[in-house]
């Protein structure tokens, strides 16, 4: 999605056209719930989503889908950033945003990709991000966590484990381990 700011829209279509002549699907990765170095909120302190901003994201993804040749639309920091514990519920904002992103973008285009990143913690992803992979896997095509060998100081042992924990909670959707 930077590179559209940066290049324009038609050095992304060309640069989409050159890939696809390589045999190279094309994912645009989008950020969700973080900007400007800031992390962004799904819910306001009074508890309700904020469904103005998670609209605006929403119709943003959309018109990316729209770009020819766009295989795929993959979001990032769908997720809150630790804190969603401290309010009742919160998982729904991400859930609302994970079913309603993927049903917009395959109206646009139905072979169009939907993937979201999540976070590499299976007990904990509801009490500190908001992401409910059962919920999410119902509407997103392929869920990625983000297990990296090395990040939570484990090895190939804990990737192994953790892949096969996500792959028992999806309801529908793929896993893929990044």
């Amino acid at each position: 999605v930077e590179a559209i700011s940066s290049y324009g829209k038609s050095s992304v279509v060309s640069f989409i056209k050159k890939a696809h002549r390589y045999g190279i699907k094309v994912h645009l990765w989008m950020q969700v719930c973080y900007a400007n170095g800031k992390w962004v909120r799904p819910i306001g302190e009074n508890n309700k989503i904020k469904y103005g901003f998670l609209n605006k994201k929403i119709s943003e993804a959309k018109s990316y889908a729209k770009i020819p040749g766009v295989d795929g639309i993959h979001f990032d920091y769908v997720r809150f950033g630790g804190t969603d514990h401290l309010y009742k519920n919160p998982n729904r904002a991400i859930n609302y945003f994970s079913k309603k992103v993927s049903t917009e973008i395959h109206k646009t285009k139905p072979k169009c990709i939907v993937s979201a990143a999540i976070m590499p913690e299976p007990k904990m992803m509801t009490y500190y991000y908001g992401q409910d992979v059962s919920t999410m896997s119902k509407y997103m095509d392929v869920l990625i966590p983000m297990v990296y060998k090395g990040n939570y100081h484990q090895t190939t042992k804990w990737v192994k484990s953790v892949t096969k924990t996500f792959v028992k909670q999806s309801n529908g959707a793929q896993i893929w381990t990044g």
